[in-house]
């Protein structure tokens, strides 16, 4: 994520965002897993090992709004460059947009 600055007006909570309209060509539930590992990659790049504990367990449900609700209580009680670090990965996920396929983009 180095180089990325959010560019969004208004950024969502990821249960909000899940669960609404999502861009033409994006599945917002399907990028919930992607969301996970890279918060999960920022929480062990800070060491917080309570964080990661929540985390995985709550990804061991399996159920999409479980994780979100998890993220969000996370990042509502990090502070500092990690709770930035984590409004950044919201941030690209929220921002996302298909790409097409390599011919279409080369094209």
């Amino acid at each position: 994520m180095e180089g990325f600055t959010c560019q969004l007006k208004e950024l969502k909570s990821l249960e909000e965002w899940v669960q609404g309209q999502a861009k033409e060509g994006v599945c917002n539930p399907c990028l919930v897993h992607p969301i996970a590992e890279a918060y999960l990659g920022a929480l062990e790049e800070a060491q917080d090992t309570e964080s990661i504990k929540i985390l995985k367990d709550a990804h061991k449900t399996s159920d999409v709004l479980t994780v979100v609700k998890t993220l969000d209580s996370i990042k509502d009680r990090v502070s500092g460059a990690l709770r930035n670090d984590l409004l950044d990965i919201d941030c690209f996920a929220q921002s996302y947009e298909e790409q097409g396929t390599v011919e279409e983009v080369t094209q």
